[in-house]
Protein backbone atom coordinates (compact mmCIF):
# COMPACT_ATOMS: atom_id res chain seq x y z
CA UNK A 1 0.00 0.00 0.00
CA UNK A 2 1.51 3.42 -0.97
CA UNK A 3 1.10 6.78 1.03
CA UNK A 4 -1.63 7.58 -1.25
CA UNK A 5 -3.65 5.01 -0.25
CA UNK A 6 -2.86 5.32 3.17
CA UNK A 7 -4.09 8.59 3.12
CA UNK A 8 -7.43 8.22 1.39
CA UNK A 9 -8.85 5.44 3.37
CA UNK A 10 -7.92 7.95 6.51
CA UNK A 11 -9.94 10.50 4.72
CA UNK A 12 -12.66 7.39 3.84
CA UNK A 13 -12.43 6.16 7.46
CA UNK A 14 -12.21 9.88 9.37
CA UNK A 15 -15.39 11.07 7.19
CA UNK A 16 -17.66 8.00 7.84
CA UNK A 17 -17.02 8.37 12.03
CA UNK A 18 -17.16 11.96 11.51
CA UNK A 19 -20.55 11.92 9.24
CA UNK A 20 -22.02 9.25 12.28
CA UNK A 21 -21.36 11.09 14.75
CA UNK A 22 -23.31 14.42 13.07
CA UNK A 23 -26.41 11.72 12.71
CA UNK A 24 -26.53 10.68 16.06
CA UNK A 25 -26.08 14.47 17.39
CA UNK A 26 -28.90 15.47 15.52
CA UNK A 27 -31.17 13.02 15.52
CA UNK A 28 -32.93 14.04 17.79
CA UNK A 29 -33.57 17.69 16.66
CA UNK A 30 -34.67 16.27 13.12
CA UNK A 31 -36.83 13.82 11.80
CA UNK A 32 -34.46 11.35 10.74
CA UNK A 33 -35.52 7.53 9.89
CA UNK A 34 -32.04 5.67 10.51
CA UNK A 35 -33.60 2.86 7.87
CA UNK A 36 -32.79 5.32 5.19
CA UNK A 37 -30.35 6.82 6.14
CA UNK A 38 -27.46 4.35 7.55
CA UNK A 39 -26.70 2.53 3.66
CA UNK A 40 -25.42 5.42 2.52
CA UNK A 41 -22.58 4.81 5.16
CA UNK A 42 -21.98 1.80 2.52
CA UNK A 43 -23.25 3.30 -0.59
CA UNK A 44 -20.91 6.93 -0.21
CA UNK A 45 -17.16 5.09 0.65
CA UNK A 46 -18.29 2.35 -1.65
CA UNK A 47 -18.56 4.82 -4.57
CA UNK A 48 -15.57 6.99 -3.82
CA UNK A 49 -13.51 3.36 -3.85
CA UNK A 50 -15.03 2.08 -7.07
CA UNK A 51 -14.71 5.96 -8.98
CA UNK A 52 -10.72 6.06 -7.52
CA UNK A 53 -10.15 2.56 -8.78
CA UNK A 54 -11.50 3.25 -12.12
CA UNK A 55 -9.60 6.49 -12.45
CA UNK A 56 -6.40 5.04 -10.20
CA UNK A 57 -2.88 5.28 -12.28
CA UNK A 58 -1.26 1.79 -10.78
CA UNK A 59 -2.81 -0.61 -12.48
CA UNK A 60 -2.09 -3.01 -9.65
CA UNK A 61 -4.68 -1.27 -7.56
CA UNK A 62 -7.40 -1.71 -9.71
CA UNK A 63 -9.17 -5.00 -9.17
CA UNK A 64 -9.30 -4.84 -5.62
CA UNK A 65 -10.99 -1.68 -5.55
CA UNK A 66 -13.35 -2.21 -8.36
CA UNK A 67 -14.37 -5.41 -6.31
CA UNK A 68 -14.74 -3.90 -2.71
CA UNK A 69 -15.97 -0.54 -4.44
CA UNK A 70 -18.81 -2.57 -6.27
CA UNK A 71 -19.92 -4.96 -2.92
CA UNK A 72 -19.89 -2.20 -0.81
CA UNK A 73 -22.18 0.08 -3.21
CA UNK A 74 -24.17 -3.44 -4.55
CA UNK A 75 -24.52 -3.65 -0.54
CA UNK A 76 -25.69 -0.29 0.22
CA UNK A 77 -28.02 -0.07 -2.63
CA UNK A 78 -29.54 -3.92 -1.57
CA UNK A 79 -30.48 -2.62 1.73
CA UNK A 80 -31.75 0.85 0.73
CA UNK A 81 -34.21 0.00 -1.68
CA UNK A 82 -35.16 -2.90 1.12
CA UNK A 83 -36.61 -0.45 2.67
CA UNK A 84 -39.26 0.16 -0.60
CA UNK A 85 -39.78 -3.12 -1.68
CA UNK A 86 -39.78 -7.15 -0.27
CA UNK A 87 -36.54 -8.82 -1.28
CA UNK A 88 -35.69 -12.01 -1.74
CA UNK A 89 -32.57 -12.72 -0.17
CA UNK A 90 -32.50 -16.11 -2.76
CA UNK A 91 -32.11 -13.84 -5.89
CA UNK A 92 -29.54 -11.56 -4.58
CA UNK A 93 -26.85 -13.29 -3.15
CA UNK A 94 -25.64 -14.84 -6.28
CA UNK A 95 -24.64 -11.53 -7.29
CA UNK A 96 -22.02 -11.48 -4.31
CA UNK A 97 -20.33 -14.00 -6.71
CA UNK A 98 -21.21 -12.35 -9.76
CA UNK A 99 -19.59 -9.03 -8.83
CA UNK A 100 -16.00 -10.33 -7.82
CA UNK A 101 -16.01 -12.08 -10.81
CA UNK A 102 -16.53 -9.21 -12.74
CA UNK A 103 -13.86 -7.56 -11.26
CA UNK A 104 -11.51 -10.19 -11.71
CA UNK A 105 -12.39 -10.42 -16.02
CA UNK A 106 -12.42 -7.14 -16.05
CA UNK A 107 -8.87 -6.76 -14.54
CA UNK A 108 -7.66 -9.27 -16.72
CA UNK A 109 -8.88 -8.25 -19.79
CA UNK A 110 -7.89 -4.57 -18.91
CA UNK A 111 -4.49 -5.41 -17.27
CA UNK A 112 -5.02 -4.77 -14.08
CA UNK A 113 -3.10 -5.90 -11.39
CA UNK A 114 -0.22 -6.99 -13.98
CA UNK A 115 3.12 -6.39 -13.18
CA UNK A 116 6.33 -4.51 -15.42
CA UNK A 117 8.38 -7.27 -15.42
CA UNK A 118 11.14 -4.59 -15.54
CA UNK A 119 10.26 -3.06 -12.83
CA UNK A 120 10.72 -5.52 -8.90
CA UNK A 121 8.30 -5.09 -5.84
CA UNK A 122 11.18 -2.78 -4.36
CA UNK A 123 11.21 -0.34 -7.05
CA UNK A 124 14.47 -0.94 -8.46
CA UNK A 125 14.47 -2.29 -12.09
CA UNK A 126 15.75 -6.15 -12.69
CA UNK A 127 17.94 -4.26 -15.65
CA UNK A 128 19.30 -1.41 -13.39
CA UNK A 129 21.96 -3.36 -11.23
CA UNK A 130 22.18 -2.58 -7.65
CA UNK A 131 20.72 0.89 -5.76
CA UNK A 132 22.83 3.47 -5.80
CA UNK A 133 25.59 3.79 -3.02
CA UNK A 134 26.13 7.02 -1.15
CA UNK A 135 29.53 8.65 -1.39
CA UNK A 136 32.29 7.86 0.59
CA UNK A 137 32.00 11.32 2.99
CA UNK A 138 28.31 10.44 4.12
CA UNK A 139 28.05 9.54 7.67
CA UNK A 140 25.38 6.32 8.13
CA UNK A 141 22.27 6.59 8.93
CA UNK A 142 21.79 6.82 12.90
CA UNK A 143 18.53 4.58 13.95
Amino acid sequence: MNDRQGRTGGLIAGGILIALGVVFLLRDRIDLDWNLVWPFFLIVPGAFVLVRALVDRDPRDRTGGFIGGAILLFLGGVFLFGNFYALDWQKIWPFFLIIPGVGLLLGTFLGWGRRDPHRSTDGWGSNQGPPPTPPADTPPPTA
